[in-house]
């Protein structure tokens, strides 16, 4: 019955994964324009396909006491997307990675993109016109 981060990062080195954006699009003068961004988390997974609903259902029950919200997929795979979740999951875990396995939290996690309210001036990017790939600074 106990669970803490330690263990939580043995599951994660062996079965884990991190979702890493470095982009996203928006449309800027008219035109649909990929926009470059630091590499951020966009979600923690765990692949856990092969244990039966009754362990998953346990799984995301402990992460909830750790206070991570997590969903399932259709593919029976723990996910963790939440921006609060994923911060508390960062610094939980952290600690307890082996410096080999550190290659899984290579990005820090971020609050989601509000790219609605991001403007050309305010994002402080450049813009490749003929591929319309925006970079920024």
């Amino acid at each position: 019955e106990f669970f803490d981060f330690e263990m939580l990062s043995i599951i994660f080195q062996d079965d884990g994964r991190q979702n890493i954006i470095s982009h996203y699009n928006s449309i800027i003068n008219g035109h649909k324009t990929r926009v470059e961004t630091k590499p951020v988390v966009n979600f923690y997974e765990f692949c856990l396909e092969s244990f039966d609903e009754e362990s998953l259902q346990n799984f995301q029950e402990a992460l909830s006491k750790l206070g991570l919200e997590s969903r399932l997929t259709k593919r029976n795979r723990v996910v963790i997307s939440k921006s609060a979740s994923k911060q508390r999951f960062f610094t939980g875990v952290h600690p307890f990675v082996v410096e080999s396995m550190l290659y899984k939290l290579s990005a820090l996690p971020s609050l989601k993109i509000d790219s609605e309210r991001l403007s050309e001036k305010d994002a402080k990017c450049v813009c490749d016109s003929p591929a319309h790939v925006m970079k920024c600074i």
